[in-house]
């Protein structure tokens, strides 16, 4: 099952999100602290609040996991090759992902927020994913505007186990 995480890089307060407006749960820290590991060694070097996003169900309890928030369906599980910096790939050598459309909106205003709190205008966004693929994991994508995240949504995709560098 996969982690989503959201980081707002310098922002030095719990940030103004009501769960009861959300499709999902969303557990704040200022405690830089992954429910996996795979980033926290970059966590380690930053300050900041971490977002931990998750199944409703799931509440407020301390490990959860978001398989609600991510589109399993989507048409790019039936991609056979996608582009990666332009350069064609084989799908089963990376794990791809689209957003639950229902979900999407509500994953757009918690990462404006995180966004808005952050005062260098700097956010992470990394999922983690466990399979039994021999994946490329723990890939940094570098920066990517705040738009062109979104963009992905529609007509691309997302790659697990990537940290996303978002700025405005």
């Amino acid at each position: 099952m996969p982690t989503v995480e959201i980081v707002s890089l310098d922002c030095n307060r719990l940030l103004p999100i009501k769960n009861s407006t959300l499709p999902f749960t969303v557990l704040q820290n200022r405690k830089l602290i992954s429910h996996r590991s795979l980033f926290q060694e970059e966590l380690n070097k930053i300050n900041g609040t971490i977002l931990h996003l998750g199944n409703k169900k799931f509440g407020r309890n301390t490990c959860f996991f978001a398989s609600e928030l991510i589109d399993w369906a989507s048409e790019i599980e039936k991609m056979k090759l996608i582009k990666i910096n332009g350069k064609e790939k084989f799908k089963e050598d990376l794990e791809i992902f689209t957003f639950t459309p229902s979900m999407f909106a509500s994953i757009i205003k918690v990462l404006k927020c995180a966004l808005k709190y952050s005062p260098i205008n700097k956010i992470f966004f990394y999922t983690d994913i466990q399979t039994g693929n021999d994946l490329e994991v723990g890939k940094m994508y570098g920066n990517i505007s705040f738009e062109d995240f979104i963009k992905k949504q529609n007509g691309e995709y997302y790659i697990f186990n990537t940290l996303y560098e978002i700025h405005k």
